[in-house]
């Protein structure tokens, strides 16, 4: 969460909707400034994450550390997020932003249940 604060001052944005997923997040933010590019607010907040459950993991958890590296030999490399570039996407209307905030929402819900 410290993460997702700072990248909200940093990058100047409002966090309208969040659910933090084990391998992945959903977020829906309204940046307030005219130029802005969502790929380096993802990489502000998840890059951190990533470096800051590695260390943890890797003096904590040995095995989990190892069981999130990916590669061969030497070049392994811890992975926390789910592999890939993620589903990024304005919303341009109130109906479309209304459905994502219900979405984002039963995410929750159905996280609580497990």
């Amino acid at each position: 969460m410290e993460e997702l604060e700072r990248a909200r001052e940093l990058f100047k944005f409002k966090l309208w909707a969040y659910v933090l997923m084990p391998n992945h997040v959903h977020l829906l933010l309204f940046p307030y400034v005219a130029s802005y590019k969502i790929s380096k607010i993802l990489q502000s907040i998840k890059g951190c994450t990533s470096k800051g459950y590695g260390e943890h993991f890797k003096a904590t958890a040995p095995q989990t550390y190892q069981s999130c590296c990916i590669g061969a030999g030497d070049k392994k490399k811890f992975r926390f997020w789910q592999a890939g570039g993620g589903f990024d996407r304005n919303l341009w209307n109130g109906k479309a932003i209304h459905h994502a905030i219900q979405y984002i929402e039963n995410t929750i819900l159905y996280v609580q249940d497990l």
